[in-house]
């Protein structure tokens, strides 16, 4: 069920948001660009292979698939036998102006086993086998990572409008809405910041549009620290659409409306 929360001030928004938010599996995922896999024993940490990052250090390694969070950084693990080895892969789930730049893989017999050394930004993790073929379960991961610092913050939709070369390179002004929302309307996303509301279901969806098209580009744009990914905002609002129900919607667009107006860091 789509529960309706309407709250005031950053942190009850953040919190009402995610009650609203529908729940998605987390999956484990492969580093596309094949991050460089160090092979060693012995007992480095971050500091030793990535200076002046945080350690998360997760132990003991479930075997399956596990979230893990540390405050800050979180994480989906993915801990299984292939052949004659265990294998790890990992993918970080949030936040996004947080970088992972190695990961240490390892087990209580022989210290570290493996590390992952991923590209600037990488986001998860090439699954390669324990240590010479040890068959041993992996018994500690430990993530080495920095965050940028981001103020907190969300640009109106009036805001959107009018800096149209502020839009974060992944959406165009044209972009239509059905391109990214569950909905058959087409009009581009500058028309639905501009969608005047209305009476009846179909007014309550206008509502709800020109609120998601902001959303979505403050959690797109690196300099806003918006309380939502974009994945967030398109499944909230697509849950908000599958109900059919303009009390619903025009709810989910005010909590997106008091997100989008949290103070906007941009020029």
């Amino acid at each position: 069920m789509f529960r309706t929360i309407i709250a005031r001030g950053s942190r009850q928004v953040l919190l009402a948001l995610a009650l609203v938010l529908p729940t998605t599996a987390l999956a484990t995922g492969y580093e596309t660009t094949n991050p460089v896999v160090s092979k060693f024993y012995g007992s480095k940490s971050c500091p030793d292979l990535a200076p002046g990052t945080t350690g998360f250090r997760i132990s003991p390694v479930a075997v399956g698939v596990s979230h893990h969070h540390d405050g800050t950084l979180s994480v989906t693990l993915d801990h299984y036998k292939s052949g004659y080895d265990w294998l790890v892969d990992w993918t970080k789930n949030q936040p996004p102006q947080c970088s992972v730049h190695a990961v240490i893989v390892g087990g209580s017999s022989k210290g570290n086993l493996y590390s992952y050394d991923p590209p600037l930004n990488g986001d998860a993790g090439l699954h390669v086998p324990s240590y010479d073929n040890t068959c041993a379960k992996v018994e500690y991961v430990e993530f080495c990572y920095t965050c940028e610092v981001v103020t907190p913050g969300g640009c109106t939709l009036g805001y959107w409008k009018n800096h149209l070369a502020s839009w974060p390179a992944s959406y165009a002004p044209s972009d239509a809405l059905s391109s990214i929302f569950a909905t058959d309307w087409n009009d581009s996303l500058l028309t639905a910041l501009k969608f005047p509301g209305g009476p009846g279901v179909d007014g309550g969806k206008r509502i709800l549009f020109r609120q998601a098209v902001a959303a979505l580009l403050n959690a797109a744009h690196a300099g806003v620290g918006f309380p939502l990914s974009e994945t967030q905002v398109i499944d909230g609002v697509n849950a908000a659409l599958a109900t059919g129900n303009r009390a619903t919607m025009i709810a989910y667009a005010d909590l997106l409306d008091q997100a989008n107006n949290t103070g906007c860091p941009l020029n």
